[in-house]
Order: C-alpha cells, then structure tokens, then sequence
C-alpha cells in the first residue's frame, strides 16, 4: 500500500452524496482509495483504464507510480475517477448486492467472513467500503484484515523467491555435476580406445610371431603348441572385455545425470512460471464465467486468484459436502465452462454437471488434479485454442 494508505477515522455521517445508498469513491474522507485500488483492481486493469482513457503513460512508469496516480485520481471527481468506479461496479455488481441485503454488523462481518475464505476479497471489500449504511466500526476491521493480508502476501512472494533461488542453485550444481561427469566419461572412452588399439597391436604381433613358428615347425614336421600365445590372445581379449564393461558403465552414469538435470529443470521452471504468474487477464477469458466443481477447501481461494489473474469469474461448487448438489443444474445456465478435478470430487456431481454441460451446449473440461498448476495449464489451453 502507498503512503495515502491509513485507517478510517472520519465518521461516514458527515459525507453527502446524491446516491442514498452507495458512496462514491471521490465521497471517501477517510482515504481508504488506495487499499480499494490496491486490492480490488489488477495493475493491468489500470494500464487499460490508461489506454481507455487516452492517457499518456511514460515507458519506464513503474507499478507503483501507476497506482498512486489514480489513487489521487479517485480523490477528485473526474473521468479517471468515473472510469474506476464503473469498472468496479461492473466487476463486483454480485458482491455488493449481497452486503446490500444485510443491516447488521454482525451479518455484514459473517458475510464478509464467508466471502473471504472463499478468495472473494476483492468484490467484499469494495461492497463494504462503498456502501453508505455499513458502520465506521466494520469498516475498520475490514481495512485492518486487508491491510495484514497485504503483508502476508508479501511474505509468500518473497517464500518463493527463496525456494527459487535454491533451485537455481540446485541446477547449476547439478549442470557442473554432469560437466565433470561427461569430461570423465571422454577421457575413459580415450584411455578405453588407445587400450583397445594397444591390445589390437600385441595380437597382431602375437599371430605374426605365431605364424612365422608355424611355418617353422611345418618344414621341420615337427608339432609345436603356442601356449603362451593363446595365454597372451586371452589375456587381450579379458582386458578389452573389462574396457567396455568401464565404457558401458560410464555411459549409464551419464544418461542418469542428464535424466536428474532435466527433471530438475521441469521442476525449476514450474516453481518459476507459478511465482511469476502473468498479471495481465487474457482477453479471450476476460469476463467470461467460469465455474470450478469439486477440490480442496483450502485451495479454493488460490483457485480463485488464478481465475482471477486471466480477467475471468470464478464460481464455486463443492461437489455436494455442503452445497446441494441440485444447485449445479441453477448455476449451469449462466456459467461459460466448467472445471472438474476428477481427483476431488464425487462421482454423482461429475455425472451431473458433463450431462448438463452436454445439454446447454457449456464446455466441460475434466482436470486430472485440483492443483492450482493443472487449472492454470487449463485456462492457458482454452486461451490459445
């Protein structure tokens, strides 16, 4: 968050605004404009408010320089601010219509719990800071949760740029390993050849010296055993037997190496392409609905940011454990696809939701996982099919 950023103290009474219901953004006096930028906007969404806007943005505008220029934006009632605000509204219309329901802090807090573990921050957040009759005590709370989460989600990424930098150090050890083991490999196949070729030479010298005797003892018609040449053709031989078993030896060692190395080369790349997700929506997926049937609780609101992050909805169905499994066929109608991790989840939904899928015409796509990489792999698939 930037320095505009700090708790609400102003009492929402004393603020007036021709929408009895709703504050705009520009209505704040408590600055919270930059943690609702921060929060419930991509830095993506804002270079195409830039680029809707006809605004020029300089080459080198960092991330943060973009965001507080439409935080101070929001302050003022302009068309920077108009922009933000529609863009929210749209994006977050079902969020707010659900906290417009409540007049309670206490549901509003539950409501708010509910929405945040399900990885729905963003719309929640936006409803309970723009909504005129939600009490200065919910929104603080609110803005304190908000505020840590920010702090948290700054450790993780700086988790992962620590599990990456080891695997890089992991592959470049193993890279000099299989270095060192290919120079070895070379200079044993050399010692090999020129022991091979010395050999080659002692049996060739071995059968002339054998040759020539045995022409001898033939003009004599006298019979002669060699001995000591079939000992030393033996010999030989034993010698380059055990040559290429060091050849063949050496060889294997190699092909392991080179298999660990580029296992761990996947494994790097996937460790990096997760800690440096694109932050731009796709625009094929941009506003579509997506819902995701089945999976792990814990896992949904990283779903959720990963659905997030290519500009689609995320919907949620747990398959039947807590929501009724006839309410598939209510959300079917207004979703544009469907996810189905096969590992996590019962049969009886897979069932349903692929033969309502067949029915209206939706797209079903069963996932071999619920991993949060499985579903990112099968939103990039439906981006560049």
């Amino acid at each position: 968050m930037c320095e505009k950023c700090h708790e609400p103290e102003v009492e929402l009474s004393s603020v007036k605004s021709k929408n009895t219901k709703r504050l705009w953004l520009w209505d704040f006096t408590d600055n919270v404009h930059c943690p609702v930028i921060g929060t419930c906007l991509t830095n993506q969404d804002l270079i195409n408010l830039t680029k809707r806007l006809r605004l020029k943005i300089e080459k080198d505008c960092k991330d943060y320089d973009l965001h507080s220029f439409f935080v101070t934006s929001t302050t003022n009632k302009g068309k920077e601010a108009k922009a933000i605000h529609k863009l929210l509204d749209e994006r977050h219309a079902g969020a707010l219509r659900k906290f417009g329901r409540l007049s309670t802090d206490a549901d509003l807090i539950s409501l708010w719990n509910e929405m945040k573990n399900s990885g729905q921050i963003a719309g929640a957040f936006y409803a309970l800071m723009t909504l005129r009759h939600v009490s200065q005590e919910v929104r603080g709370i609110i803005f304190g949760e908000v505020h840590m989460l920010s702090h948290l989600m700054g450790a993780s990424y700086r988790e992962r740029s620590q599990e990456v930098s080891i695997l890089k150090t992991r592959l470049s050890d193993m890279e000099n390993r299989k270095s060192r083991i290919e120079s070895g490999l070379h200079k044993a196949l050399d010692d090999r050849d020129q022991k091979i070729g010395e050999l080659e030479r002692q049996i060739s010298d071995l059968k002339a010296k054998a040759q020539v005797a045995k022409t001898i003892n033939s003009s004599r018609k006298a019979p002669m055993r060699f001995n000591t040449r079939d000992r030393a053709i033996e010999v030989a031989r034993g010698k380059a037997r055990a040559a290429d078993a060091a050849r063949e030896s050496a060889e294997n060692r190699a092909r392991l190496y080179r298999k660990q190395v580029i296992e761990l080369r996947k494994t790097l790349s996937s460790s990096i392409s997760e800690s440096t997700e694109p932050n731009r929506p796709s625009q094929k997926l941009c506003g579509r609905s997506i819902l995701y049937v089945g999976g792990r609780p814990g896992q949904i609101s990283h779903l959720e940011k990963t659905v997030d992050i290519f500009g689609a909805k995320f919907l949620h169905h747990d398959g039947g454990k807590e929501d009724s499994i006839t309410r598939i066929d209510e959300v079917l109608a207004s979703v544009d696809c469907v996810l189905c991790p096969v590992n996590c989840v019962s049969h009886d939904a897979c069932l349903r939701v692929k033969a309502g899928c067949k029915k209206l015409g939706k797209d079903f796509i069963p996932l071999r996982s619920s991993s949060q990489t499985t579903l990112r792999n099968a939103l990039l698939s439906i981006e560049s099919a």
